[in-house]
């Protein structure tokens, strides 16, 4: 492979890793907001894993014909830490605002107990749980 095709294909590796970080932050903020226990945060940690190892051989396939060699964890790592350096928790926090966390509060609840939970996710549909 030219040079500068490994130059991008680490690149692209690296904005990977971002997405990664992206994804891991959205799932922890959903998992902090519903406070799932511990048998759903285990499921959920399974199948969020199980997904972004799919999603990533996916793009490896893409890329860079599936090849697994040590630059392409070490772009992965260095995208995932360059996320949560610069953009992290604020950035999840700040583009979703506080009040679609009232959503995501409704949501496990909704999850948690369905029966009782409709009760409480209907009311996105106006009255005082709505957005404004």
């Amino acid at each position: 492979m030219p040079v500068l095709q490994q130059i991008a294909v680490f690149v692209l590796e690296i904005f990977w890793g971002v997405m990664l970080g992206f994804l891991l932050d959205c799932y922890q903020q959903a998992r902090k907001i519903c406070s799932f226990r511990n048998r759903g945060t285990s499921l959920g940690d399974f199948l969020f894993w199980l997904l972004a190892t799919v999603l990533t051989a996916c793009f490896l396939m893409l890329v860079n014909w599936g090849e697994v060699r040590v630059y392409v964890f070490l772009a992965m790592v260095l995208g995932v830490l360059l996320y949560f350096k610069f953009l992290g928790c604020s950035f999840i926090l700040s583009s979703w605002g506080h009040r679609s966390a009232g959503v995501w509060e409704r949501w496990g609840r909704f999850s948690a107990s369905p029966w009782r939970g409709a009760q409480n996710f209907s009311g996105l549909c106006g009255g005082k749980a709505g957005f404004y």
